[in-house]
């Protein structure tokens, strides 16, 4: 028991020392030590979003090689970039491969190029949008990233939103940083889905959020431009997922779910 309490209060020291950083290299450093307990060792590298353009600011144990080719043309076919400003919340690679823009961007082929077997994404908020995004992968044989870990990183990436924010008001970023961001939150806020909805993989998460409104299945076909069947097996999908038996029971758990944001 005394044991399972310090490493809370570790746990919380690093959080609180991440949400207290006063320069990019520092958030970036106390992101790294915040994670690396809980994830084990991989590469992190964060992003400042400039008129919805990724700008790397930070990087630890990322090939040089993999950021020049994401740099040059590999943002433009990210899914993940997408769903994370798109939604605010993090996601991972496995959740990604149920999006076919993502198979057919040749993603995961992209991560095992450069050594990497698994990644995750997050977004950094302020007045609810996305001025950074924090990538993070490892080997293969690490193994997925857990629920879990994700998240860790969904902790890890609000305790850089406070510290982002304070930086942002109290001068701490160079004018350049600064115009980053007063970019970054001109841009469209993240869809208000609930955060359940939010968390699912991008498909999943388009049915569910039709669901929520009120759609039926042929409805959510044509809006989709897939197949009612294709809708029911997802539907099914989703009860098996939340434990529930029907539809209605399906969207009322998702309802209880806080709002993203609000």
């Amino acid at each position: 028991m005394v044991e399972h309490s310090t490493l809370l209060v570790k746990t919380v020291r690093r959080y609180l020392k991440l949400a207290g950083s006063r320069s990019i290299v520092a958030l970036g450093e106390n992101f790294i030590s915040a994670l690396h307990p809980a994830l084990g060792p991989g590469a992190v590298a964060i992003y400042l979003m400039a008129d919805s353009q990724p700008e790397l600011v930070y990087s630890d144990e990322t090939p040089e090689g993999l950021l020049a080719e994401y740099d040059h043309g590999g943002s433009a076919r990210d899914p993940m970039l997408d769903h994370v400003l798109g939604t605010g919340v993090p996601i991972d690679n496995i959740a990604m491969q149920q999006e076919p823009d993502w198979l057919a961007g040749g993603n995961d082929e992209f991560l095992r190029k450069w050594g990497f077997g698994h990644c995750m994404a997050g977004p950094v908020l302020l007045d609810r949008r996305a001025v950074a995004v924090v990538y993070v992968a490892r080997k293969k044989a690490a193994g997925a990233y857990t629920r879990t870990e994700l998240e860790f990183l969904e902790a890890a990436c609000f305790s850089a939103s406070l510290a982002l924010e304070v930086m942002s008001e109290t001068g701490y970023l160079d004018e350049k940083d600064q115009e980053r961001i007063r970019g970054a939150r001109a841009r469209k806020e993240p869809t208000k889905v609930p955060r359940a909805v939010a968390l699912l993989p991008p498909r999943a998460a388009q049915v569910a959020e039709l669901l929520c409104k009120g759609l039926t299945n042929k409805e959510i076909a044509r809006q989709l431009n897939i197949s009612a069947y294709t809708v029911k097996d997802h539907v099914s999908a989703l009860c098996h997922r939340f434990d529930v038996s029907n539809r209605t029971e399906l969207v009322h758990k998702f309802m209880l779910n806080e709002a993203y944001g609000s």
